[in-house]
């Protein structure tokens, strides 16, 4: 595994997520609950946000292949008998000359 990935994927998650972000507006939305009622919601809104990362995470390549997405250091996809498409890197230095 690369570590340095694993590393930025893991950053870029929690900064989308926000976890620290997440606790006033959970604490004013489920104050007014008793507590095993804000505990079984916050357990399900935990529990709902693995599974959905979880299913993205394992489909979510299958779709970028079917859409044809790639990283820009991803090496073209060989594909029997079908034409090479050119790919199209925009220069954003060119708009700056």
């Amino acid at each position: 595994m690369d570590w340095h990935f694993a590393a930025t994927a893991f950053a870029t998650a929690i900064t989308i997520i926000d976890p620290i972000g997440m606790i006033p507006i959970t604490a004013a939305t489920t104050a007014h609950f008793d507590v095993p009622k804000r505990n079984r919601i916050v357990d399900l809104a935990v529990a709902v946000a693995a599974i959905v990362m979880l299913i993205f995470g394992l489909i979510g390549p299958a779709v970028l292949d079917y859409l044809r997405v790639r990283p820009a250091h991803a090496p073209p996809a060989k594909r029997s008998g079908a034409r090479a498409r050119p790919r199209i890197q925009p220069s954003f230095r060119s708009q700056f000359r």
